[in-house]
């Protein structure tokens, strides 16, 4: 989150939640970081969002580009140099900007993302304790519903608050089925069955 300073004599509060390019051009535009996800001890995940009915319709479908997804994640964990023209290309359509490939490198470095085997352990519980994914989905659903405050004639949003609530809608069913069988390492051997 970058902000102004606030001053509490006129009440003037400001801010924006950002996400990359933009962070690094609001520091270049001398913004400061008022505080970040790992600040507030919060969870900002990155989820794949399917229709219910097209996902129980098309399980091997929605399997596959979570198979594609995750090459590209393994890929940038292995060689991030070697997808930076592919990067700079999106950045362009993206933003409207060109970055160098420094800039880049340096991003894409800085990307977290999590191959195949940690995605699936994950969901795993151990000694009767919550899933990662259990515990990011509590957090979600706290700030969530403070969200929901601010558009409570919206009945998406409660939508979306009661599904992310319910354990039956966010599922490793479809990971399982991509590692299962559409997944390939590095050196492109299947895993063991």
């Amino acid at each position: 989150m970058f902000g102004k300073v606030v001053l509490k004599s006129n009440h003037e509060y400001g801010g924006v939640a950002l996400w990359s390019p933009y962070t690094y051009d609001a520091k270049q535009g001398g913004l400061k970081i008022t505080a970040t996800a790992q600040d507030i001890d919060a969870e900002i995940p990155i989820m794949m969002v399917v229709d219910a009915d097209f996902g129980k319709k098309h399980p091997e479908l929605v399997a596959k580009c979570l198979a594609v997804y995750i090459r590209a994640v393994e890929a940038q964990l292995k060689d991030p140099m070697a997808l930076v023209a592919d990067y700079k290309d999106f950045y362009e359509k993206y933003s409207g900007r060109t970055y160098d490939d420094n800039f880049l490198l340096y991003d894409l470095n800085h990307h977290i993302v999590i191959d195949m085997k940690n995605q699936l352990r994950l969901f795993e519980t151990t000694n009767n304790s919550k899933s990662a994914v259990s515990r990011i989905k509590d957090s979600l659903v706290k700030n969530l519903m403070l969200i929901i405050k601010f558009f409570e004639k919206d009945n998406f949003m409660t939508n979306v608050s009661n599904r992310i609530k319910n354990q039956q809608y966010i599922t490793d069913r479809y990971l399982k089925i991509a590692y299962e069988n559409y997944y390939v390492d590095e050196n492109g051997q299947r895993p063991d069955n």
